[in-house]
């Protein structure tokens, strides 16, 4: 494959976002840096910001309020595609 086709193809890119897992100080603040750092790479239309949805340390689903906080502050920073896990909380025997 030659260049010219390679610069036709696109790629999705999934960025996992979880800033309460990774301990931010300012989870919000930390969202609206990785969102600049994705629209300065030109990557607004072909990249996945994913975050979390369920606190592993604390073992609970977070609040609709900080949940809701996330997305909100993703779509205001300008990121397009958005996806969450979990979905449901798995558990597996030891």
């Amino acid at each position: 494959m030659d260049m010219a086709s390679r610069k036709q193809e696109k790629h999705e890119i999934v960025v996992m976002d979880y800033p309460y897992m990774d301990h931010e100080k300012h989870p919000l603040a930390f969202l609206r840096s990785v969102a600049n750092a994705v629209k300065k790479a030109g990557g607004t239309d072909r990249t996945i910001v994913k975050i979390q949805s369920y606190d592993w340390e604390k073992e609970r689903w977070l609040s609709q309020k900080s949940f809701s906080a996330q997305l909100k502050t993703l779509k205001k920073a300008g990121i397009k595609n958005m996806g969450y896990y979990p979905n449901t909380k798995c558990t597996w025997e030891r």
